[in-house]
């Protein structure tokens, strides 16, 4: 075969639409954390949640955007407490880790504020989730951020939430880490 009709075939190799088997990253999830104090934290400020956290999470990320929300609230027995919303604008994963970034669209006083979630998929041995973390204008821990950040997502990992994890009592979370194009 001439160099040229190889060169030809690469060109057009290369401008074909991706394999119909291609998939995108994604990872969705919902359940109940336990209380206490979380493992592997970052940060110096970690909070010991006295009473277990409900979450609910959906992302996928596309080949022009970053789609998704997400809602976590205190399960306080015999009260009502606030379900915090958010609009997932990253989405990193790496193997069974995944962390989304977003902002805050509920409650409405925190409204535009950044977020960071992070997860671990182990399937049947325990999912890992960590407390949702907040970063309001000037917060010390938006230094373990990347710049961009939360249209840019930081690495994910077992070792890599500012806030640690607690395990998931109830239901779980499932992370695909998609296939290339």
């Amino acid at each position: 075969m001439s160099k040229k009709a190889l060169l030809a075939l690469v060109v057009a190799a290369l401008a074909l639409p991706p394999a119909a088997g291609a998939a995108t990253p994604s990872v969705k999830g919902s359940g109940v954390l336990a209380p206490g104090c979380p493992i592997d934290a970052l940060a110096a400020d970690v909070y010991c949640p006295p009473v277990p956290i409900y979450f609910w999470l959906k992302a996928d990320r596309g080949r022009t955007a970053t789609t998704g929300q997400f809602r976590t609230r205190w399960l306080v027995p015999g009260r009502a407490t606030t379900t915090f919303r958010g609009r997932v604008q990253c989405l990193n994963v790496i193997g069974n880790a995944m962390v989304v970034g977003g902002v805050l669209t509920t409650p409405g006083i925190l409204g535009g504020v950044p977020f960071v979630e992070y997860a671990v998929d182990n399937g049947t041995s325990g999912d890992l989730v960590s407390d949702l973390g907040l970063f309001p204008f000037g917060d010390p821990d938006l230094v373990f951020l990347p710049t961009g950040f939360p249209s840019v997502c930081p690495a994910p990992g077992l070792l890599a939430s500012i806030y640690g994890y607690l395990p998931v009592q109830v239901g779980g979370v499932v992370v695909k880490p998609g296939t290339p194009y």
